[in-house]
């Protein structure tokens, strides 16, 4: 092994390991601001997704998200959390992220723009 691929598994634990207290904080403050919670989560990664909830309500955030700042991990939980109850982009699930984080779309861009 080369000591190239052992520093992009150390960074790799390293993301890991931040990103589990993020994701676990800001999963907490999110499941106590709306009042209800996914049946479970999971720190994996998603490919090039930073998050999905699953049709069993089960909320995975890509551990790749640390790469982007707080505000943008924050919107990624609250749309999947908003997924629990909207499976689908409809009008009402687009409503109720506004009503928790009414500068969403500020994100959305941001995110499309930044691609780790």
């Amino acid at each position: 092994m080369n000591k190239e691929s052992v520093l992009e598994i150390l960074i790799r634990k390293m993301y890991e390991k931040i990103a589990q207290e993020e994701i676990e904080n800001v999963m907490e403050k999110t499941r106590v601001l709306l009042g209800f919670a996914p049946e479970d989560y999971a720190i994996n990664s998603i490919g090039t997704k930073l998050g999905e909830c699953s049709r069993e309500n089960i909320i995975t955030i890509n551990p790749e998200i640390v790469k982007y700042n707080k505000k943008i991990l924050e919107y990624v939980v609250l749309h999947e959390y908003c997924h629990i109850q909207y499976k689908n982009h409809t009008k009402g699930f687009k409503e109720l992220i506004k009503k928790y984080m009414p500068n969403y779309e500020e994100y959305e861009m941001a995110i499309k723009e930044y691609k780790y």
